[in-house]
C-alpha cells in the first residue's frame, strides 16, 4: 500500500475476494496475513476489505481480547470447519439465530492423530481405513479418511486405547458424513461401567437413530458433514469406538464396499463437545478464550451490564459470566437457585438455577450499585432476584479490569 488505511491492526482480517485473511503485522506500508493451505493464494489484482468491525480481532472500544493458542472452529456464516490463529476470536451461531463471540475455557483433546486414521493410534475392526478419494471435508481440504467394512459378521469400527478420557463427565464426537453407509456409531465405554455413551446418527437426514446410553446431539456442517457427540458420566478412564452402522447397528455382515468418511474425533473430561482440537502423536490443549474490559475509568461503584448468553445443556460445572479479573473472585454463575450476594473484598456474585443451561439464548441483566448495597438479576425481562442489603462493602473503582465468558 501507499499507506496502511487507518484502523488497519493485527487480529484483524482482510477480505481479498470473498475470503477472510487473519492480519498478523502491520507496519506503515504493509499489511501481513497468515499462511493458510485452506486459502488461495491471491492473485492478479484482487479486491482488498478490511473488516474493522464485524470481525476485528481487536476489538474497538472498551474491551480487550487475547488467547494464547489457535483455534479451530465452526464459521457461523458457512458452516465451514475454518482457523483463528492465537488472539483472534472464533464466533458462532447463538440459538436466537445472531452471531456472537465463543468463548471457551481450556481444554484438551485426548484422542490422538485425531485426524489421521491410518495411524496406528487408532485401532480397527471388521474394517479398513484410507486416505478419501475425491471427498471435499468440511474445512474444504481434502484431508480426510474413508473406513470400509470388512466381509465379517461382527463390528465394523476404529477405536482407540492408547489414549481415555480420564474419569467424570467424558464427551466423544467424530465429524463424519456419509459414504456408501448412511449410519454411524460413537461409543464410549469402559471396563467398570461398560458403556457410557452410545448413540446412532443417520448421516443422511442428519438425526440422531436412537440414544442407547448417555446422550447425544448432531450438527451439520458444510459439504455434507456432521458433528456427531455422545456425553456420559464414567466413574473410569474410557475408550472411544467410531463405526459403521446398519439398521441401527454396528453388528452387521459387511459387504466389503460399505463406507463412511471421516474427518476428525475429539474426546474430552466435558460435559459437551467444545471446538475442534487436532491432535498428532499427543494430546493437547486449547487455551482459554481472554475477553474483558478495562477497569480504569469503566467499572464504577455503580453499573448495570446486560448480555445475551448461551449455555451449552448439561452442565453441572460453574461457568461465570463476567469476573472480577483479581484473580481470586468473580462476578460469576451457579447452578443454585437464583440469588445475588458479595463475598468479600472486590468480588460479586450472581447464582442461576441449572435451568439456564438449555441450549438457548437468555438475556441477563447484572444491576449493581455499592452506595445502595443493592445487586439484582434480570432474566429475559423478569427480576428474578434483588438483595437490597448486600453483606460486603465491595468497592470496585480499583478494579484492573472485568472478565467476560468462560475462565
Amino acid at each position: 500500500f501507499t499507506a496502511v488505511p487507518d484502523g488497519v491492526a493485527a487480529g484483524q482480517y482482510a477480505i481479498i475476494n470473498g475470503e477472510q485473511y487473519p492480519i498478523v503485522a502491520t507496519t506503515a506500508t504493509t499489511v501481513t496475513l497468515e499462511y493458510s493451505a485452506l486459502l488461495a493464494d491471491p492473485t492478479g489484482t484482487p479486491v482488498v476489505q478490511f473488516a474493522l468491525w464485524r470481525f476485528a480481532g481487536k476489538y474497538r472500544g472498551l474491551s480487550s481480547y487475547s488467547r494464547a493458542s489457535r483455534r479451530t472452529y465452526i464459521d457461523p456464516l458457512t458452516g465451514q470447519v475454518t482457523g483463528a490463529p492465537a488472539g483472534f476470536p472464533a464466533f458462532e451461531r447463538m440459538a436466537d439465530g445472531g452471531i456472537g463471540i465463543l468463548l471457551e475455557g481450556s481444554s484438551t483433546n485426548y484422542l490422538l492423530d485425531s485426524q489421521n486414521f491410518a495411524a496406528a493410534n487408532w485401532g480397527k475392526q471388521g474394517c479398513t481405513v484410507a486416505a478419501a478419494t475425491g471427498v471435499i471435508g468440511p474445512d474444504g481440504s481434502t484431508n480426510c479418511y474413508t473406513i470400509t467394512d470388512d466381509v465379517t459378521n461382527g463390528y465394523h469400527r476404529i477405536y482407540q486405547t492408547v489414549a481415555s478420557i480420564p474419569a467424570g463427565s467424558q464427551t466423544a464426537y467424530a465429524i463424519v458424513k456419509a459414504g456408501t453407509m448412511t449410519q454411524c456409531s460413537v461409543m464410549m465405554r469402559n471396563p467398570t461401567d461398560g458403556q457410557v455413551a452410545l448413540a446412532y446418527f443417520d448421516l443422511t437426514n442428519g438425526t440422531i437413530t436412537s440414544v442407547i446410553s448417555g446422550s447425544a446431539k448432531i450438527v451439520p456442517l458444510a459439504n455434507g458433514w456432521y458433528w456427531c457427540e455422545v456425553y456420559g458420566t464414567g466413574t473410569a478412564a474410557s475408550n472411544v469406538y467410531i463405526g459403521i452402522a446398519s439398521a441401527g447397528t454396528t453388528f452387521y455382515t459387511g459387504a466389503g464396499t460399505g463406507t463412511v468418511h471421516i474427518w476428525h474425533a475429539q474426546g474430552e473430561p466435558m460435559p459437551f463437545g467444545t471446538s475442534v482440537i487436532p491432535t498428532t502423536t499427543t494430546t493437547v490443549t486449547r487455551a482459554a478464550d481472554d475477553l474483558y474490559f478495562t477497569g480504569t475509568g469503566n467499572i464504577t461503584d455503580k453499573f448495570t451490564i446486560i448480555a445475551d448468553v448461551e449455555f451449552e445443556p448439561g452442565q453441572t460445572a460453574e461457568p461465570r459470566v463476567f469476573g472480577t479479573r483479581n484473580g481470586t473472585s468473580y462476578i460469576r454463575t451457579f447452578t443454585s437457585n437464583w440469588n445475588v450476594k458479595t463475598t468479600g473484598a472486590n468480588s460479586l456474585n450472581f447464582y442461576h438455577p441449572s435451568t439456564i443451561y438449555d441450549g438457548q439464548t437468555h438475556r441477563l441483566a447484572f444491576v449493581f450499585d455499592n452506595a445502595q448495597r443493592y445487586g439484582a438479576i434480570w432474566e429475559n425481562g423478569i427480576l428474578r432476584v434483588q438483595n437490597t442489603a448486600l453483606v460486603d462493602n465491595v468497592s470496585l473503582a480499583n478494579l484492573t479490569s472485568l472478565g467476560v465468558g468462560s475462565y
